[in-house]
């Protein structure tokens, strides 16, 4: 085998190691989103927080950024009407990159797994 045949094989399977890497750590992240809406449609604010690590910061525009203990107290009052319907469904979107979305995911009623027109 050449060194060059050798170097091909090695980047290869390196790029297929990644790629499944890659889609493990996305399926873990779908399903603790799902277990977060979950939660939520079960009214468990704590399942709901459990998604967010301890050093989370919410950042919503025309407010300071709280962290996930400042939000809590808000999450376990407001739980009640967080409430998402009971057909959603957290989805993964590959094209997302080209219609808006930072991350990819979204929520969908779990017939849908469209991206949202106009976008």
């Amino acid at each position: 085998m050449s060194r060059s045949s050798v170097i091909a094989f090695l980047v290869s399977f390196a790029l297929s190691a990644f790629a499944a890497d890659v889609t493990t750590i996305r399926d873990e992240i779908l399903a603790a989103y799902q277990h977060s809406i979950g939660a939520l449609r079960r009214g468990d604010a704590d399942g709901a927080l459990s998604m967010d690590t301890d050093d989370w910061t919410s950042i919503t525009t025309g407010q300071p950024p709280r962290t996930k203990q400042e939000m809590a107290p808000f999450i376990r009052r407001d739980i009640s009407s967080q409430k998402p319907p009971d057909n959603w469904k957290v989805v993964w979107l590959p094209d997302e990159d080209r219609r808006g979305t930072v991350t990819g995911i979204h929520t969908r009623k779990a017939h849908d797994q469209r991206a949202p027109e106009g976008r």
